[in-house]
């Protein structure tokens, strides 16, 4: 998504952000290759959802530690 953005921006802006363009599709790239399918968070949905004594809060992947304190 970030470099789709990037493309549209006019040479100049190029020039003055490219370390900041590469460095976010770079952290974007490495984000997704951890990310867990749509099969596995689903699977997980519907265990949670079933589940007699559900806990306050789950996390979907490894990105859940950095914004829920479980």
């Amino acid at each position: 998504m970030s470099l789709r953005l990037a493309e549209g921006v006019n040479v100049e802006h190029k020039r003055r952000c490219r370390e900041l363009i590469e460095s976010t599709a770079a952290f974007q790239t490495s984000f997704l290759k951890r990310a867990i399918t749509a099969k596995k968070a689903a699977a997980k949905i519907a265990k949670t959802t079933t589940t007699k004594r559900p806990r306050a809060r789950y996390g979907l992947g490894p990105d859940a530690a950095f914004t829920l304190s479980m």
